[in-house]
């Protein structure tokens, strides 16, 4: 599948004018790969474009002199793309894009490159198996170690979803609603409380995160401040039993003036060890809390933890909020959040004095294994899926076309981020016009192509 431009002209640029000019303001995947000059678009009864009558481009007349892929990995990366574009000899020079390539055939590339761990941004940075391959080993000896031991020197910013949570602390600040409260119950056979506490603190010991306080910079911006060897000593307490009152007397406020954003407590009883634990949202999402049940697990088995690179991605983040302002990417994207002409909400009630919160059921005859099979059959995620079903909902409920959503999702967008123990969590906007969307597929390509492209920014230095 690939995008193909005919158009009809009296004096033809030619299609490399064509493209240059399609450069200045789109990415790689949304320039057509293939433009066709024709005396006129061919037309229906219905007088509508006959899209059966326009010529199909041949795949194969735009490939590059064929180059020999001369590595395993430039190989595989030719290999991967050709039978994905459906191309029969893909060589080490060959454009991804120029040969059809877009949002889906990207994300079907970089599936099957898994091993490789080339993921979708390296196809649109580099383009060609070549480029695409010589960039493996970089990534391989890029020193996140170094590149984060400089980070902790310098105060980190927000992420925007951070800032939310920031901005719900500062407006509300007696709220608890920002708190992750969890308690763990272990066998007192298994688990020895001493030898739990020093888990924990060697697990604090060895991530910023846990002695990282929010402050303010010279312009009164919140900021992450790192504080060598502050961290929470739990204490351990023997009681006779263990109830939910205990835990809830752990969640407090959090102060945004330099406390530490977590607490945690051990209590022992005669069968069980209970571990109570609270940390903040602007710190903590469900994936960072699952890498740091792993990471204490490991502790306390006196495994060797993971390397901690979480202030290098904050400060990567920011580096890339601000060169985006520069980039044409940028700038769709921030028309896509301006969206006064979309719907992004339902028309509110403003007749009913009913109100209230609570869970809403509607009778269904979906089970997850059909979602399961719908997915496969589409070629997407559960959660696109639900993106689609999400705009679809509320096109039909507003009786408006253009309707837009937030797509909310991990953050964890390329592998170095996986074992990240910190609050991820992005977004990027959807805004689609259903007028436009004859099929299901064409809803779920556009969804595709603009998260995508939300989250194919700029890539920072290495160094």
């Amino acid at each position: 599948m690939f995008l193909c431009a005919y158009y009809v002209c009296d004096d033809d640029p030619g299609e490399a004018a064509i493209r240059a000019h399609m450069q200045r303001t789109l990415s790689h995947y949304m320039i057509p790969a293939f433009f066709t000059r024709l005396e006129a678009i061919p037309l229906n009864n219905n007088g509508k474009v006959d899209r059966f009558a326009l010529p199909k481009p041949d795949v194969n007349a735009r490939v590059r002199p064929y180059v020999t892929p001369e590595t395993t990995e430039e190989a595989a990366i030719c290999e991967a793309f050709g039978q994905v574009l459906q191309v029969e000899r893909f060589g080490a020079n060959d454009d991804f894009f120029e040969l059809g390539g877009d949002s889906l055939s990207t994300a079907l590339a970089a599936a099957a490159l898994e091993s490789l761990r080339v993921d979708y941004r390296d196809i649109y940075a580099w383009r060609t198996p070549h480029e695409i391959a010589a960039r493996l080993s970089d990534k391989e000896d890029a020193d996140l170690d170094a590149l984060n031991s400089a980070a902790l020197e310098r105060n980190q910013y927000l992420t925007p979803y951070q800032t939310y949570f920031y901005d719900a602390m500062l407006y509300s600040p007696m709220q608890t609603e920002t708190s992750n409260p969890i308690s763990f119950r272990f066998p007192r056979r298994a688990v020895e409380p001493k030898r739990l506490k020093a888990a924990l603190e060697t697990v604090f010991s060895n991530y910023a995160l846990f002695s990282t306080v929010l402050s303010w910079d010279e312009a009164n911006t919140p900021v992450f401040r790192y504080v060598p060897g502050k961290i929470v000593r739990p204490e351990i307490h023997e009681v006779e039993t263990h109830t939910k009152d205990t835990l809830a007397a752990l969640i407090q406020p959090y102060r945004l003036d330099g406390e530490l954003l977590y607490r945690c407590a051990i209590y022992a009883t005669e069968e069980y060890v209970y571990l109570d634990w609270d940390t903040s949202h602007i710190i903590s999402d469900g994936t960072s809390m699952a890498n740091f049940m792993s990471e204490l697990f490991a502790a306390y088995r006196g495994e060797l933890l993971k390397r901690d690179h979480y202030y290098w991605y904050l400060e990567n983040q920011h580096r890339r909020r601000m060169a985006l302002e520069h980039e044409a990417d940028a700038r769709l994207l921030m028309r896509r959040f301006d969206r006064e002409d979309y719907r992004c909400n339902p028309e509110p009630d403003l007749i009913s004095r009913k109100t209230g919160n609570g869970q809403y059921y509607s009778a269904t005859t979906l089970t997850g294994s059909r979602l399961q099979s719908g997915c496969e059959a589409l070629v997407t995620s559960m959660n696109k899926l639900y993106v689609a079903a999400a705009l679809i909902a509320l096109s039909r409920i507003s009786n408006e076309s253009r309707v837009s959503v937030e797509w909310t999702y991990n953050g964890r967008d390329e592998g170095w981020k996986q074992n990240l123990v910190g609050m991820t969590i992005a977004s990027v906007p959807v805004a689609v016009d259903m007028a436009e969307i004859h099929t299901p597929k064409d809803l779920l390509r556009q969804i595709d192509t603009q998260n995508a492209q939300g989250m194919d920014v700029p890539r920072p230095p290495s160094q």
